[in-house]
C-alpha cells in the first residue's frame, strides 16, 4: 500500500502554531505593559510589583519654601518656633503679662502681641500659671542679648545689664526661674557703651569744644549727644575723649550763672528768684520768661502750684503742703 503524503498538513500546522505563538506573545507583552502603566485596572492594580519602582511626581523647579509653626498658631501657652527658609524666630515675652506670638499667614511670618489670661504670667515666651509674682523671673531682652541693654526682674529686685570695662558687658538672664549673669567680651570692633556691646566709634566731634557757655552737641558717628540743663543750676556738658563720648555735671550756679537751653548764661531766659530757697517753704514768688509771668499760688487748701524754671521753660509743679497752703506758699508748721 502506498503511504499517504502527510508533510503538507504537518507543515501547515507548524506554520499556524508559529503564528499563534507570535500572537500570544504580543498579547502577553501588551497585558504586562498595560498592567505596569496602570491602564489595566484590577483589584491589585495599586500594588507595586516586586522590584519595580512606580514613577514619582516630577520635581517643580524653584519650589516655594513653606512657613511652619511648631505651636500651630496663636497658642500663648506654648513657646513656639516659626521657620521660613533659613529664618527662625522664637516666641518671647514683651513684658510679664504679654506674649509676642509668631504665626504663619499666606506663607509669611506674622507677629502680634497677646495678653496672658488672668492668673497667668509670661515666662520664656509662654503664659504660665502665676504661683507668685516674686517667684517669676523676667528678662526684658529675653536672654543673652549682649547688644541690648536689658534688665532682669526677680523677687521685686532689678538686675540691669552693665558695662564692667570698656569692652566687656555683664549680662543678666533667667534660667530655671532664677536670675543669673555672665561676663561677655564684646566682639572685635565693638565696645561696651550704654551697658551693651555696640560698634566702637572711630570718630568724635564736639561743636562747642567743651565750652559751658555754648549749647553744643557731640557726635561719634553712631549717636548725637546734646548739652542739656538738669535744672536752672546745673548743666550736663558732653565732650570727646579721643573717640569716646563723656559728660560732666557743671554747676552754672557756682560760676554765678544760670543754666538755660543747654548752656550757662548771664541773663536767663527764665528767671526764678527763689531757686536758692524754694518758695513752698514760706514765701510767694513770681517766675518770669519774657512777657510771661507765673506766680506761686494755692490750688486748694493743701496743694501749692509752685512756679519754676526747668531747662529754660517756665512751668508749675504741684506740691502737697504738710500743714496747708496759704497765700501762694506752704504754711510753716
Amino acid at each position: 500500500m502506498k503511504k499517504k503524503n502527510i508533510k503538507k498538513p504537518l507543515s501547515g500546522l507548524k506554520s499556524s502554531v508559529k503564528k499563534n505563538k507570535k500572537l500570544l506573545a504580543t498579547i502577553v507583552v501588551a497585558i504586562l505593559g498595560l498592567s505596569l502603566t496602570g491602564v489595566l485596572l484590577t483589584p491589585d492594580a495599586d500594588k507595586t510589583a516586586p522590584g519595580i519602582t512606580p514613577p514619582g511626581p516630577t520635581p517643580t523647579p524653584g519650589k516655594t519654601t513653606l512657613c511652619s509653626d511648631t505651636d500651630n498658631g496663636n497658642d500663648v501657652f506654648t513657646t513656639g518656633v516659626i521657620t521660613l527658609g533659613s529664618t527662625k524666630n522664637y516666641e518671647k515675652c514683651i513684658d510679664v503679662n504679654t506674649v509676642l506670638e509668631y504665626f504663619c499667614e499666606n506663607n509669611k511670618i506674622q507677629i502680634k502681641s497677646l495678653p496672658c489670661p488672668t492668673g497667668y504670667v509670661c515666662n520664656t515666651g509662654a503664659c504660665v500659671i502665676q504661683a507668685s509674682k516674686k517667684s517669676i523671673c523676667y528678662d526684658s531682652d529675653d536672654g543673652k542679648s549682649f547688644d541690648v541693654a536689658g534688665v532682669v526682674f526677680h523677687n521685686e529686685k532689678n538686675y540691669p545689664d552693665k558695662c564692667v570695662s570698656a569692652n566687656e558687658v555683664k549680662e543678666y538672664y533667667c534660667e530655671a526661674g532664677k536670675p543669673l549673669s555672665i561676663k561677655q567680651s564684646c566682639s572685635t570692633g565693638f565696645s561696651c557703651v550704654d551697658n551693651r556691646c555696640q560698634p566702637t566709634p572711630t570718630e568724635c566731634s564736639d561743636t562747642d569744644a567743651k565750652n559751658y557757655k555754648l549749647a553744643g552737641k557731640v557726635d561719634d558717628g553712631i549717636k548725637t549727644y546734646n548739652d542739656m540743663c538738669v535744672d536752672t543750676d546745673t548743666l550736663t556738658e558732653y565732650y570727646c575723649d579721643v573717640f569716646t563720648v563723656k559728660s560732666i555735671a557743671y554747676s552754672c550756679k557756682n560760676a554765678g550763672l544760670w543754666c538755660s537751653l543747654g548752656a550757662c548764661i548771664t541773663e536767663p531766659l527764665c528767671k526764678d528768684p527763689d531757686r536758692t530757697s524754694p518758695s513752698y517753704v514760706s514765701q510767694k514768688t513770681t517766675v518770669t520768661k519774657g512777657h510771661i509771668s507765673l506766680t506761686d499760688t494755692c490750688k486748694d487748701s493743701t496743694t501749692l502750684k509752685e512756679a519754676n524754671c526747668k531747662a529754660g521753660v517756665a512751668n508749675y509743679d504741684e506740691i502737697t503742703c504738710a500743714v496747708g497752703c496759704v497765700n501762694g506758699a506752704c504754711a510753716i508748721p
